[in-house]
């Protein structure tokens, strides 16, 4: 519950000031204290009087009391007796009582009747937002998410921030549910919506929303609009998918200096140094920076970034950095990523392994993956069993499942166990949706060339998935040393190399060279 109100939370303090709401997590309104309710009192008060004792109850935390008395007003006409405001008070709180129980599916009823009302505001669209992803009914969540992004921009830039700040974004989330789905008017009414907010900073992956919304932009020849939303794109990988798709070829003399990958990036190795110097006491921008200079091959930068970032916690203690639980794991890898850029192997296997072991870290999942990954890198697939099992499938996301498994496959592989191997394979293949990338990666570890090709063709000609395909097929520098990686790279340049593939992706598309590291497949 608290990640899904993380978001709302969010937008009742950037609207705090503008809108008055029960109580506890909707606001600062002063309410009857809670020990004033009695079941006796219930049974015969008025329905103003039931509603201020539920929003004394909220005040004071008793979700279960709140929600048990609530009920009682929107779940019969005595809702009727209550004056507008009154009755949107009732439906907002006893959307977020429900919202405690996890009971999303009448959290999602109450919001929507909630935002029927004539003096809803951004709070009842919010946590519509949230619940109706968790219910998967997508396109009342983009609908949503469209009507908050139009009515109240603001509020929705500031929310947006806050949430990321918690590595959370219904927005992404929102987009992402419905790239799975026929729904292009809905991306198209959201997008729109979103480009006219005015968010603080660009959020994380932004320039994949402006990518996408100028290919629904020309599709509707719209042939200037695109040229402009074009004109925000701030992340180099996004760049690059433009610059290799022919589905842009008729925008391409407008693309100007600004798209070059070189100053793309550039531009984005300023803003990141801008921000930390913007937040000297957060290690997410830091960790930001850092990847960025690894990425675009400068290892020895990025290692006195985040050397820089850990000598200070070192001497400090946690308490250097506000976001210490959340993103000092992540320091810790991308260090051992600049590492094994450096040539350093070694080295950069003992930081993964002090990633994976801080204890109060927020992700106790993620590192711990990184870590069985890099063993197998070297060649040590019982250890990196041994790594696997510090975690479990439950623990992780669909994404991480996926990450889960292929480290398993690769390590089944290395020790010739073939059961072990085809059960990990099986499982990339029946949730390839969830990491596709993942799971072309996992037909190069088994060596499955007439199925990596075909799955690179179907996703090259796949409209949905053809920008990540392309930006895959790309040529880039290899930083790796290690002879499995190699090895690798070697199996995905033979599949791009083959005619087959090499067709598909001149239908749709061009290769070229950057001097980058290679990202996912």
């Amino acid at each position: 519950m608290k990640v899904r109100l993380v978001f709302v939370l969010a937008c009742l303090l950037a609207c705090a000031c503008v809108s008055e709401r029960p109580s506890g997590p909707m606001g600062p309104r002063t309410a009857a204290p809670a020990a004033s309710v009695a079941p006796a009192e219930v049974a015969t008060s008025s329905a103003s009087e039931q509603l201020k004792q539920a929003e004394a109850l909220a005040a004071a935390a008793k979700w279960a009391d709140a929600d048990t008395l609530i009920r009682g007003l929107v779940d019969t006409d005595k809702l009727q007796r209550l004056s507008p405001a009154e009755q949107h008070r009732a439906l907002a709180l006893a959307a977020y009582a429900a919202d405690t129980r996890g009971e999303q599916q009448r959290v999602l009823a109450l919001s929507q009747r909630a935002c029927a009302m004539p003096n809803t505001d951004s709070q009842d669209w919010a946590l519509r937002v949230t619940a109706a992803n968790a219910v998967g009914n997508f396109k009342d969540a983009a609908l949503s998410l469209t009507t908050f992004a139009e009515r109240w921009p603001q509020q929705l830039a500031q929310a947006q921030v806050r949430a990321e700040a918690h590595h959370t974004s219904p927005i992404r989330e929102t987009l992402s549910h419905l790239d799975a789905e026929d729904a292009t008017f809905d991306r198209y009414a959201l997008l729109t919506a979103l480009g006219k907010v005015p968010f603080i900073s660009e959020p994380a992956n932004a320039s994949s929303w402006w990518r996408d919304l100028a290919l629904l932009q020309l599709a509707r020849g719209e042939s200037a609009s695109a040229v402009q939303t074009l004109d925000r794109i701030s992340d180099y990988r996004v760049a690059i998918t433009i610059w290799a798709d022919q589905r842009f070829d008729v925008v391409r003399p407008g693309f100007g200096e600004r798209l070059k990958i070189a100053a793309v990036t550039r531009r984005s190795i300023q803003e990141a140094i801008r921000e930390v110097q913007a937040s000297p006491d957060l290690l997410k921008p830091i960790n930001r920076l850092a990847d960025l200079l690894a990425d675009s091959l400068q290892f020895q930068q990025a290692l006195r970034v985040t050397d820089e970032a850990i000598e200070r916690q070192n001497t400090q203690g946690s308490d250097a950095w506000r976001d210490y639980d959340s993103d000092y794991p992540w320091t810790l890898y991308l260090r051992a990523h600049a590492l094994y850029g450096l040539g350093r192997s070694q080295a950069a296997l003992t930081q993964l392994e002090a990633a994976s072991r801080v204890e109060s870290g927020v992700d106790k999942v993620g590192p711990v993956i990184n870590l069985a990954g890099g063993y197998n890198e070297a060649g040590r697939p019982g250890e990196a069993l041994e790594t696997l099992q510090r975690t479990s499938l439950q623990q992780t996301s669909p994404f991480g499942s996926m990450q889960f498994q292929k480290e398993q496959l690769w390590a089944a592989l290395q020790l010739h166990d073939q059961p072990g191997a085809d059960r990990a394979l099986a499982f990339l293949r029946e949730h390839q949706n969830d990491a596709v990338d993942a799971y072309q990666e996992a037909l190069l570890f088994a060596n499955r060339a007439e199925e990596g090709a075909a799955l690179l063709i179907s996703r090259l000609a796949d409209e949905k998935r053809r920008s990540a395909a392309l930006e895959a097929v790309q040529s880039y520098s290899e930083g790796d040393t290690e002879p499995l990686l190699l090895a690798k790279h070697r199996r995905w340049q033979a599949l791009i190399d083959r005619p087959d593939v090499r067709q598909a992706i001149l239908r749709v598309g061009r290769v070229d060279h950057y001097a980058l590291l290679r990202g996912r497949y």
